[in-house]
């Protein structure tokens, strides 16, 4: 017996926000409007090492869904987020003070 999709392309067009992993670990965390194509480019690319991955639906808006993803970027710091791994260039500004009599 063969398996059939009775289902339309459009059932696998989930928004949300994604993790790979290697080994356990999350290595990269990313947000898509469709999880499942932008997982087959990651596996297309190779540029990530994944054995796994997992992802949760989101109904909010692109701007929420960025955030989100930036918030949970931060507190895992996987290793392929290297944008956000970095200090923003507004931290890096230094503020000179000169004091005249």
């Amino acid at each position: 017996m063969k398996n059939k999709f009775n289902g339309t392309i459009e059932d696998f067009n989930i928004v949300g926000i994604y993790f790979l992993r290697h080994k356990g670990e999350v290595v990269y965390v990313g947000e898509a409007t469709c999880i499942f194509s932008r997982l087959a480019q990651h596996h297309k690319e190779k540029k990530k090492i994944f054995d796994e991955y997992s992802f949760f639906e989101t109904n909010c808006s692109d701007k929420q869904r960025k955030c989100k993803e930036a918030r949970i970027i931060r507190q895992h710091k996987p290793k392929y987020n290297v944008v956000h791994n970095t200090p923003s260039k507004r931290k890096l500004k230094s503020v000179y003070l000169v004091l005249s009599k």
